[in-house]
């Protein structure tokens, strides 16, 4: 077990009247540190993780890089085959998360509020321990309607049973809020946009490495216009479709474009087949590049391409969208349409329709579309940004507690009127 309470951080400490709470998720990711960083200074936070890492993730960090208390868990991993059946099937292994260590734990810190990952066995026993305690339980559901496409009556039952127990939900945007309709959710309150980056710092990357665009393009080999894809390179991010919609497109299309690709899979072959085959397209696979890297990618490219067919809220997207590069959003990526609200650049598109698909990359083949309006990428990197997301997050533990001392107060009232 790895346990970072007693870590030297750099930061603000919170007074004891600050609220405990106890943050509980699957593994640290480089992604969502900095998030955490900035809510550990508005209160007595502590993140529990299931396990430091997961067979399919290749980040490497040491815990002095986390700058928040933390604890890893005794933990079982259960690996298992996901099936989603909107729009032809797509099978993915994902693995199920079994903190056994957790109600232990929660009893030695003490939390006034516990915040649950999603729907698995490791958010049943968070909300568990919250009825036994008292505390409150804040459900943090990522998923969609579309993700959670195809699920069991036994696992709908067991959704509705922990939605229905928080006090107070967190989600990513829009359609991770709709699938809690479906759960029962009542009235209580909702916080979105618990989602981000430390946009600021990839932005600022991005930017600095723009005037060596050139350079970085003879570095990566690409020539013409540059697509870019990050992410797993495996039938549920699309790729099937890709290189099919790719090959489709360099038929018609003038001029030469390079597919770069920042990630592993088992469908890399598929796409090296798509370059070999299409006249005037270069495919460059980089394989798993470190996230320091990832700038370099954005500053040499033209338009970014993320043809999933099923993703709760990519981060990839949030990446892409802060830079300010145009990009095709899936309309299978519960992201793509809170982005495009927000005015990120670019437009939506159905990677299962695969002519249509091909018809935006020919257009763009020859044409790439414009880069966002600074504005806009402000708006954008401020909302999804670590210092937003821990303000968000405490309005909601706040509201959570004013509505335990609600319910006390009226409880108290009731008893009081029947002496």
């Amino acid at each position: 077990m790895v346990d970072g309470s007693g870590l030297d951080i750099e930061m603000h400490s919170p007074g004891p009247e600050s609220p405990r709470v106890a943050l509980v998720t699957n593994i640290p990711t480089p992604y969502r540190n900095p998030c955490y960083a900035e809510l550990a200074k508005l209160c007595n936070l502590k993140v529990f993780f299931n396990a430091w890492t997961e067979p399919d993730r290749n980040w490497e960090f040491a815990p002095a890089d986390l700058k928040y208390p933390f604890e890893v868990l005794k933990n079982y991993t259960i690996p298992y085959r996901r099936t989603n059946n909107v729009k032809g099937t797509v099978n993915a292994t994902t693995y199920a998360q079994v903190g056994v260590g957790l109600p232990g734990a929660l009893r030695t810190f003490r939390p006034d509020v516990v915040i649950g990952p999603a729907f698995g066995p490791t958010s049943m026993l968070a909300l568990g321990y919250a009825k036994m305690s008292g505390a409150r339980f804040i459900l943090w559901t990522e998923g969609t309607r579309h993700t959670e496409a195809g699920l069991s009556w036994l696992r709908k039952q067991q959704r509705r049973m922990i939605a229905t127990g928080a006090h107070g939900y967190w989600t990513n945007g829009q359609l991770s809020s709709e699938l809690l309709f479906d759960y029962g959710r009542g009235s209580q309150p909702v916080q979105e946009g618990m989602t981000g980056i430390d946009t600021r710092a990839f932005q600022s990357a991005v930017a600095a490495l723009r005037p060596d665009r050139e350079g970085l393009r003879t570095k990566y080999g690409v020539k013409g216009t540059t697509f870019l894809f990050v992410g797993a390179v495996s039938e549920r991010k699309g790729v099937l479709q890709m290189a099919d919609a790719f090959a489709r497109a360099a038929d018609n299309a003038a001029g030469d474009a390079t597919l770069l690709v920042a990630g592993t899979g088992k469908e890399g072959a598929t796409l090296e087949a798509a370059g070999a085959s299409a006249s005037g397209l270069t495919v460059r696979q980089l394989g798993f590049v470190k996230p320091e890297r990832v700038p370099e990618l954005f500053a040499a490219s033209d338009v970014f391409v993320l043809p999933t067919l099923s993703d709760n809220w990519s981060l990839a997207v949030l990446e892409a969208a802060v830079t300010g590069i145009p990009q095709l959003f899936s309309c299978y990526n519960g992201g793509s349409q809170d982005l495009l609200n927000a005015g990120a650049a670019g437009e939506l598109f159905d990677p299962v329709d695969v002519a249509g698909f091909s018809e935006i990359l020919k257009r763009h083949w020859s044409s790439p579309p414009p880069f966002a309006q600074s504005s806009a990428l402000d708006e954008i990197a401020e909302f999804y940004g670590p210092k937003a997301f821990a303000e968000r997050a405490m309005a909601s533990i706040g509201s959570v507690l004013a509505g335990a001392r609600g319910a006390r107060g009226a409880r108290a009232a009731t008893r009081a009127t029947a002496a």
